[in-house]
């Protein structure tokens, strides 16, 4: 019944249930290598968790395309990310977009993470300074940290240099 100044009068009331969804995921990093992007979040909690769906996409703002079906992990190894060829065969780094939806047995989908970003193709070398005096031989370590999904024939290293003090046909690659 309703109330309408003071009286009542009889009436109905339409309700609908409306389900509710799993909690929005959080945690959600992307970490990009050579050819493939590697996605980690914290677990949802649900009792009734299904799983999560993850979506990528080439701009902040969409739009997304699922990644395959139901993810029952918290982490997930995008191996499906393309790269350009430059006109001398060289990647090109491409940056992707991800957002991430948990879903419960029934169905029902959580809000959408933010998007999280990562330029695969994009190859990160870490070196020390060195030191030496005209006519040693020196040795350069670089760690490639994340090169995942590259061979060693795919990577192409350049090296930048004061001419005047490296003489290149002494440069010598051990891998």
């Amino acid at each position: 019944t309703r109330i309408a100044g003071g009286l009542r009068i009889p009436g109905t009331c339409d309700a609908a249930l409306v389900p509710l969804g799993p909690a929005m995921p959080t945690g959600l990093t992307a970490a990009a290598g050579g050819l493939e992007v590697a996605l980690r979040w914290d677990a949802n909690l649900e009792a009734d968790l299904a799983g999560y769906y993850l979506y990528r996409g080439d701009a902040a703002a969409g739009p997304f395309t699922r990644l395959g079906g139901l993810v029952a992990a918290t982490q997930h190894r995008d191996t499906t990310v393309e790269l350009a060829l430059d006109a001398e065969n060289r990647y090109l780094p491409r940056e992707y977009f991800y957002v991430l939806e948990a879903v419960d047995t029934d169905g029902n989908a959580s809000p959408r993470t933010a998007p999280v970003a990562a330029t695969a193709g994009l190859i990160i070398l870490e070196n020390t300074d060195v030191n030496a005096r005209r006519g040693e031989e020196v040795r350069i370590p670089i760690s490639v940290r994340n090169a995942t999904g590259l061979t060693p024939h795919a990577l192409l290293l350049g090296l930048a240099f004061d001419a005047g003090y490296f003489d290149l046909s002494s440069l010598r690659v051990e891998i």
